[in-house]
């Protein structure tokens, strides 16, 4: 977790989270990256579990390549 972005992290290629805040909503998901502020339009200005955050990213590839 980190508060901002990365478009690489230590572990994207084992299949590592990567979660943020910062952009408020507006930076688009990045394979296993997302915005997880609760000022997001899906957050509802409370906290969520890791279960919650991750359910729609268990089929992300492990390694996202952009333009692959």
């Amino acid at each position: 977790m980190s508060h901002y972005a990365q478009r690489t992290w230590p572990g994207i290629r084992k299949g590592a989270w990567h979660f943020f805040g910062h952009c408020h909503g507006r930076l688009a998901p990045y394979g296993r990256s997302r915005d997880v502020g609760v000022d997001c339009p899906d957050c509802c200005y409370a906290p969520r579990t890791f279960r919650e955050l991750t359910q729609n990213m268990r089929d992300e590839p492990v390694s996202f390549e952009p333009g692959a």
